[in-house]
C-alpha cells in the first residue's frame, strides 16, 4: 500500500502568489475607480448619474469672482478635497480590503457637508463596483 502526502508547501506558495496578485489587482482597481469618482464629480454628475443641485446664487457669484466656472456644480474650489482622496489596500486575516478615503478631516467635512446638501459623490456606482469585481475575476 502506498500513501502519498500532498506537498502543502507548494499549495501554500500558490495560494500566497494568488493572494498577492489579488492584492495588486484590487489596489489598481480601487485607484482607477477613485479617479473616476473625481472625474465624474468634476464633470457635475453625482453617483446616481444625475447633475448636482445647483450652486446658490451667492456661491455662484463668489466662484465667478474668483475666476471659477459656475454653470454647473463641480465641487472644486481649491482642489484640496480631491487631493485628499486616497486609496489603500490591506490584508486583514484572510481578507483583502480596499478603501477609498480622505486623509484630512477638512476634506471629510467638506464631503459630508455636500452630502447634507444632497450632493452625493463619494461612492462607487453599480458600474464601478462591477468593474472592480470583473477585474478581480480576470486571470
Amino acid at each position: 500500500m502506498k500513501i502519498e502526502v500532498l506537498n502543502l508547501d507548494s499549495i501554500s506558495k500558490a495560494y500566497q502568489k494568488r493572494a498577492d496578485k489579488m492584492e495588486r489587482k484590487l489596489a489598481s482597481s480601487i485607484k482607477t475607480e477613485a479617479n473616476q469618482i473625481k472625474a465624474r464629480t468634476q464633470s457635475g454628475i453625482d453617483v446616481f448619474g444625475a447633475p448636482f443641485k445647483p450652486y446658490s446664487l451667492y456661491w455662484a457669484i463668489e466662484r465667478e469672482q474668483r475666476g471659477l466656472q459656475s454653470s454647473y456644480v463641480d465641487l472644486t474650489f481649491t482642489g484640496d478635497m480631491f487631493r485628499a482622496m486616497k486609496t489603500r489596500v490591506q490584508k486583514l486575516g484572510n481578507k483583502i480590503i480596499g478603501t477609498i478615503y480622505f486623509d484630512s478631516t477638512d476634506a471629510q467635512d467638506k464631503a459630508y457637508s455636500n452630502e447634507k446638501l444632497g450632493r452625493y459623490f463619494f461612492a462607487l456606482n453599480q458600474k464601478q463596483a462591477e468593474n472592480i469585481r470583473n477585474n478581480l475575476r480576470s486571470p
